[in-house]
């Protein structure tokens, strides 16, 4: 059961550290090298599309939306199997979460 627990909290360390590291694109601004980019950039943030009930996301907003997303559930998932490491569980409840995490992630 130690071994596991060191596995089980390895893991969460990696699930932070991917929420971390994947919110650092969050505060990066989109930087064109050339024309074509320059071009696909402005239409990714400027081009509103309609999806009904005065909904007008651009492709971009839709992508920071998804990236903040993906974010925010590493940093749970982490944060949570870091803690429930730490409580005094059962094995079959670890491995129940286990079961969750790996359909989850």
């Amino acid at each position: 059961m130690k071994s596991f627990l060191i596995t089980f909290r390895i893991a969460a360390t990696f699930q932070i550290a991917t929420g971390l590291l994947h919110s650092l694109s969050l505060f990066n601004k989109p930087i064109a090298n050339n024309d074509i980019e320059k071009q696909l950039i402005d239409l990714m943030v400027n081009y509103k599309m309609e999806m009904g009930a005065g909904f007008t996301p651009s492709m971009f907003d839709i992508f920071i939306s998804l990236s903040a997303c993906l974010t925010l559930i590493c940093l749970f998932g982490g944060v949570l199997n870091w803690y429930l490491s730490y409580q005094k569980i059962s094995s079959k409840v670890l491995h129940g979460i286990l079961l969750i995490n790996s359909v989850i992630f």
